[in-house]
């Protein structure tokens, strides 16, 4: 894979001070973003499914 660019944003939940939600981004069409969608490719389970059914496919 290599490198990756990806920008964050922290964001602090409003109900709950104490947990922090983390948004990871990449450029649109960018290599970055080619390779964290073959990443996530890799554990796609398809809509619907859950990782058991998956598996079975």
């Amino acid at each position: 894979m290599g490198d990756l660019t990806v920008e964050y944003e922290a964001l602090t939940l409003p109900g709950d001070p104490d947990t922090t939600l983390f948004i990871f981004t990449t450029e649109p069409d960018s290599p970055s973003r080619r390779a964290l969608d073959l990443l996530a490719s890799w554990t796609a389970t398809g809509p619907g499914l859950v990782p058991e059914q998956a598996a079975e496919q």
